[in-house]
């Protein structure tokens, strides 16, 4: 894995994260503990901590958010997902994008349109 891949895979649960208009606690709790995940399941060697997660969410959001919003979402979205078609293991990371969007206890159509669009991208079938 390219240890600049991590700013994509940060970026894609944030997008996650923000997609339905509202962040809760216990969906950046989430994202913190799914990068953490991916991290052990692909055996990056980056120096990627729970700590740096939760303050590259933090210092990242609004942007995010912002982008989000924009007409042009979906270019953003895109470019992402594409800066990842080499990640060795698509099936964890969808795995923890579902993850981050249901810690809400909801499953908005927003998050799961996201990853049925990066689960295409990638060749892989949704987790859910």
């Amino acid at each position: 894995m390219k240890p600049e891949q991590w700013t994509d895979i940060f970026t894609l649960l944030a997008i996650i994260v923000v997609a339905d208009d509202r962040v809760y606690k216990e969906e950046v709790d989430s994202f913190v503990a799914q990068v953490d995940i991916l991290k052990s399941e692909v055996g990056s060697d980056a120096l990627v901590t729970p700590k740096l997660a939760f303050d590259w969410f933090v210092a990242q959001r609004d942007e995010i958010k912002a982008r989000v919003q924009q007409e042009n979402a979906e270019f953003f979205i895109v470019r992402t997902i594409q800066g990842l078609l080499d990640f060795p293991n698509h099936g964890a990371l969808l795995r923890s994008m579902e993850a981050v969007s249901v810690s809400d206890r909801e499953f908005h159509i927003e998050e799961k349109s996201i990853i049925q669009l990066a689960a295409a991208y990638w060749g892989q079938t949704p987790p859910y």
